[in-house]
């Protein structure tokens, strides 16, 4: 990997108590062959493990590679979006992403994904499959997410994709409404799909996702699950609104209800919940 002068790729990785498996990630970043400048920021939010000290020892012997963003308190917890705090700092032309938890299995997937877009200028965003593991033994069930390339309109309906199989263009602004969305990941496809296309690629080794109790997503019950995912919706509903996307709010109105009547549990008081939460925010 080239140093970080004039990148032409940030990798943005998000971390929290990632002890375990920070050495992984950090060492399937290092590991890529490109003949272009690269920079790794690496976001903790505020660790109570070892994983700082872990991410300053890699600094420390990568000063001209790895950018660290340390913070003293925990910015999911006060409502801070961790992912604009390392996004707004990044200088690639190109965003590749992967949380602290899990690793690429190929060096030249940076690679095969910049020279795609750097040919390919319709396309915004190349994407991937991955291997969910447990304990480094490759589980044996899949993740569903897309697996084919999409348009620019499907884009925009937040379709479910690998997050850390990624590498998009560095085109888009961080709108306040992402930092209240429990599911970035589905905001940041919606935003890009008004710059392109997404293109699937199955020429590289899947990169993995790692399945434990500490998870984001995995710890989860369902019902959380469906709570997390509705937030979302309301959240881009009222984004698409503010920009005067009326086409694009009214079809996250409809996933909104289809997504409630299958959460179907408490479902009247929910809503109430998302509508108090969303008035209370100023977006402004």
């Amino acid at each position: 990997m080239i140093k970080n002068a004039n990148p032409k790729v940030s990798i943005i990785c998000l971390t929290y108590n990632h002890e375990k498996y920070i050495k992984n990630a950090l060492d399937s970043f290092l590991m890529q062959k490109v003949n272009f400048n690269m920079e790794i920021i690496i976001h903790d939010d505020s660790s109570t493990d070892k994983t700082i000290d872990i991410i300053k020892e890699y600094q420390k012997s990568n000063p001209n590679i790895i950018k660290a963003i340390i913070q003293k308190e925990n910015q999911r917890s006060i409502g801070g979006n961790v992912f604009a705090n390392a996004y707004n700092v990044a200088q690639g032309k190109y965003i590749a992403y992967c949380e602290g938890d899990d690793y690429w299995m190929d060096d030249k997937k940076i690679a095969i994904q910049v020279e795609f877009l750097e040919n390919n200028p319709d396309y915004v965003i190349t994407y991937s499959d991955c291997e969910p593991v447990f304990e480094e033994a490759i589980m044996p069930r899949s993740i569903n997410a897309t697996a084919r390339d999409l348009s620019p309109e499907e884009l925009i309906q937040s379709p479910s994709i690998h997050s850390l199989s990624v590498c998009f263009r560095r085109v888009i602004e961080i709108p306040k409404e992402l930092g209240f969305v429990e599911y970035g990941d589905l905001f940041l496809w919606s935003l890009l799909g008004s710059h392109g296309a997404g293109k699937y690629l199955n020429s590289f080794a899947k990169s993995r996702y790692r399945v434990h109790n500490n998870g984001v997503h995995s710890n989860k019950s369902v019902e959380r699950k469906y709570e997390m995912l509705i937030l979302t919706f309301a959240l881009m509903l009222r984004y698409y609104r503010r920009i005067g996307d009326n086409e694009s709010a009214t079809k996250f109105r409809k996933k909104i209800i289809i997504e409630t009547l299958k959460f179907n549990l408490k479902k009247i008081k929910f809503i109430y919940k998302i509508v108090t939460l969303i008035k209370s925010i100023n977006f402004k």
